[in-house]
């Protein structure tokens, strides 16, 4: 993904809260920020994984 993707999501309410890591080099955790993707339509799964 882009950074100004992610910078735009992170304002959004619901976008998962930042793990660690400074405002200019953010972390968050992939169990977080994955199914948020996927609720959202961002991420999209190969059927043979579905």
């Amino acid at each position: 993904m882009r950074r100004a993707a992610g910078a735009r999501w992170r304002r959004l309410p619901d976008f998962p809260a930042l793990a660690q890591g400074p405002a200019a080099n953010p972390r968050f955790r992939a169990a977080d920020v994955v199914p948020w993707l996927l609720a959202h339509g961002k991420l999209a799964l190969p059927s043979a994984v579905c």
